[in-house]
């Protein structure tokens, strides 16, 4: 796992990529932070430091994981935080992450669910239950001046079979001018 992080750390330099978005963890049953893994972070911290990456580290199940790297890692500025929206809603319901880590945020995943624990449905937004006028106040005042990113996988829910893709995709552009309309105005206003 750690040299094929290594590896995309290499190539999103190579290739101007901005930000690798990371999971530390997956599943119920995550290992607990220990040395080994301390050691793997440092070397995937020093490699993102030294070709210039961020790393994003999204939020899953295991708050304890992602506290631990942004305390360890509090003056590296290549340590930034992924906040999933739909994985807030449906992994560590009640639990919000941007106030938090807000203050690392350097990349964003937005997607909608039922708000039901592991049910990762990837919808767009405004078909589920999220609620994002919480969702983009919280974007608005931390002041994030980066990309709004659409996580969507259509398939993980019945409620797009038989849509056209091209219905689809007109969907999702159109909710993603709303958001960003939501977040800084209409247009993009904020300057």
């Amino acid at each position: 796992m750690l040299g094929g992080l290594l590896a995309t750390v290499r190539a999103c330099a190579r290739h101007g990529v901005r930000v690798a978005v990371i999971h530390l963890s997956s599943g119920e049953k995550a290992p607990c932070v220990n040395d080994i893994g301390r050691r793997r972070l440092d070397m995937l911290v020093n490699e993102a430091v030294k070709t210039g990456v961020t790393l994003g580290f999204e939020n899953l199940r295991k708050l304890a994981n992602l506290a631990f790297v942004f305390e360890l890692y509090a003056d590296v500025p290549q340590v930034g935080f992924c906040w999933d929206v739909g994985h807030e809603a449906c992994f560590t319901r009640g639990l919000q992450f941007m106030p938090l880590f807000g203050d690392r945020l350097t990349y964003t995943h937005i997607h909608d669910n039922l708000c039901q624990y592991n049910g990762d449905l990837h919808m767009i937004p405004f078909d589920g239950t999220i609620d994002f006028d919480r969702v983009t106040a919280q974007l608005r005042e931390s002041g994030y001046q980066g990309t709004l990113t659409l996580e969507l996988l259509p398939d993980n829910s019945d409620r797009y079979v038989g849509v056209p893709a091209p219905e689809y995709y007109a969907r999702a552009y159109a909710v993603a001018c709303r958001l960003r309309d939501m977040v800084d105005g209409p247009a993009g206003a904020r300057a």
